[in-house]
């Protein structure tokens, strides 16, 4: 699956990024959406230095639903900017590739 990607979106709260990875599953614009937590992000936000306690959401989907899954992320998320980071995935098993694209919508 050559349009496979990670997308990286970091979020305030179990409860959030649990409702969010719920959605972009039963949307299926998300196979998987693991949750990270334990992550301490440090950040400047309007002028201010930050530092929070954050969840990291590990997404797996397709390039050609990113624009989807961006929308969708913003609807759902309480940041103001949400964090939404698409990488390439470059290698997997066929297996794992085939059951991501099963768990997908075609577009």
């Amino acid at each position: 699956m050559k349009d496979a990607i990670s997308v990286l979106s970091t979020i305030s709260s179990k409860k959030e990024a649990q409702n969010l990875a719920k959605v972009l599953v039963k949307e299926k614009l998300a196979a998987c959406v693991q949750i990270v937590s334990g992550l301490e992000s440090f950040y400047f936000w309007q002028g201010k230095l930050c530092q929070d306690k954050e969840f990291l959401l590990i997404i797996k989907s397709r390039r050609i639903l990113f624009s989807k899954l961006v929308k969708a992320i913003k609807k759902h998320h309480s940041y103001e900017i949400p964090q939404i980071l698409a990488l390439p995935i470059v290698g997997s098993t066929a297996s794992y590739f085939q059951w991501m694209k099963n768990s997908l919508a075609s577009k």
